[in-house]
């Protein structure tokens, strides 16, 4: 359960220095991109212990590592695709409230 714990906390810290870094955050709430990457690590994670890779000994710490790695990928793709179309959005609204 530690180990759960940990992946949790690595991914809403990786989720939250990915919303402070990106310059689109305005569009979006603080907890969307901590959210996206909590929710693919911890799919990951049960994914990866159902499979039973968290009790074989050697290949124990990819039960760990793989869903702190994958929650980079995943708050950057969620940051590039809600905050193009959330900005892209805003934008066509305030252009029709000024005609």
């Amino acid at each position: 359960m530690v180990q759960f714990v940990l992946i949790i906390l690595v991914a809403a810290a990786v989720g939250m220095s990915a919303w402070g870094i990106d310059n689109k955050r305005h569009a979006y709430g603080v907890l969307l991109l901590p959210a996206s990457a909590i929710l693919a690590a911890t799919l990951l994670w049960l994914i990866l212990m159902f499979a039973g890779l968290g009790s074989q000994p050697g290949v124990d710490y990819l039960s760990w590592l793989l869903p702190m790695v994958l929650t980079v990928p995943v708050a950057w793709f969620t940051a590039l695709l809600v905050g193009r179309r959330r900005v892209a959005a805003d934008v066509e609204r305030l252009t029709e409230a000024l005609r």
